[in-house]
């Protein structure tokens, strides 16, 4: 595979000028599949740093900022390549994301000041989307090495895969629960009418439970971090706007937390559960973007950063573990 160029679909090959949220469904159905090819838990602590993915250089790269936008800092500076959907481990020292710098999309890990780079995956599949488990031992990915997207774990040294999900669907954006014992991620039902769902599967049963009714759909789940409700977004490519919702783990509560806004998508909880970052875009191309941040009740929406190109490529908070 080709490098990936500016606006390019994050999940096939053909350019785009929609963001993820479109090119999960489009370029799925257009070029991922037929060719055979955000958001991560918030652990509880003290709110650290901000990880996002910028294009502002020409290529998508991670970075660090402060919460009221000061300290921004590449980190993995690969001039070429396309690195996002970030997630911090549950200690705050590493960050895992995906990474196209082999020539395919693998995942890999950073150290928080950007040093000891390491390659977790090597396959001829698409491996995107990592989120770790509560007790940084392992990662969950969604990944083409079925024919469509299902959920897979490695272990946080690359060994021991496993597969999570094999079904019909595409299986995408899993967030590990803060006590481990659940993932939440999207169901992409069909990639005609781009109907899709928020379910959470119990990792040794292998359960599951839909979380968002029919009437809505829903992408890039994230755990809060008392485990007792996920944050997400809607996706509809003929609606006005895509909103950030927020629903109890058992179905109750669902509220809207966003309403005026454009587009908005990837939602992340703070590791003190009092904020929710989220991509905002003015309208359905999904590009550029911007990374904004709210109380968790949707009040006081702020702009974290509002760089020259897209800087929606998934955020996570850094917890910084209580003494």
């Amino acid at each position: 595979m080709e490098a990936r160029r500016k606006g390019e679909s994050r999940w096939a090959g053909a350019p785009t000028r929609k963001h993820f949220a479109v090119v999960v469904v489009v370029a799925i159905a257009l070029t991922t599949i037929a060719t055979a090819t955000p958001t991560q838990a918030a652990f509880p602590g003290e709110n650290g740093l901000i990880a996002f993915a910028s294009d502002q250089t020409g290529d998508y790269e991670i970075y660090t900022i402060e919460t009221d936008g000061t300290g921004l800092a590449n980190l993995t500076l690969a001039p070429g390549a396309n690195d996002y959907w970030p997630s911090w481990s549950p200690d705050g020292t590493k960050i895992v994301f995906n990474s196209d710098r082999t020539g395919n999309d693998e995942i890999f890990v950073i150290n928080a000041d950007g040093t000891g780079l390491r390659q977790l995956t090597d396959d001829p599949a698409i491996d995107r989307h990592p989120a770790w488990s509560p007790d940084g031992d392992q990662v969950v990915f969604h990944s083409t090495r079925t024919g469509n997207f299902d959920l897979f774990v490695v272990n946080a040294d690359g060994h021991g895969l496993q597969q999570l999900t094999d079904g019909p669907a595409h299986e995408t954006f899993a967030d590990w629960s803060p006590d481990g014992t659940r993932i939440a991620f999207a169901r992409i039902f069909s990639l005609e009418t781009f109907d899709s769902a928020i379910y959470t599967l119990r990792v040794k049963s292998g359960s599951e439970r839909r979380l968002t009714p029919p009437i809505l759909t829903g992408l890039y789940p994230n755990w809060s971090p008392d485990g007792a409700r996920i944050v997400f977004s809607t996706f509809c490519i003929t609606c006005a706007t895509n909103d950030v919702y927020v629903v109890g783990v058992n179905r109750a509560n669902l509220t809207q937390l966003t309403n005026g806004f454009g587009h908005a998508g990837n939602p992340a909880w703070s590791p003190d559960g009092e904020y929710i970052t989220f991509d905002h875009y003015e309208t359905i191309d999904f590009y550029p973007g911007a990374l904004l941040m709210m109380e968790a009740n949707g009040d006081e929406v702020r702009t974290v950063f509002d760089g020259p190109g897209d800087d929606g490529g998934g955020s996570t908070w850094q917890p910084i573990p209580e003494d």
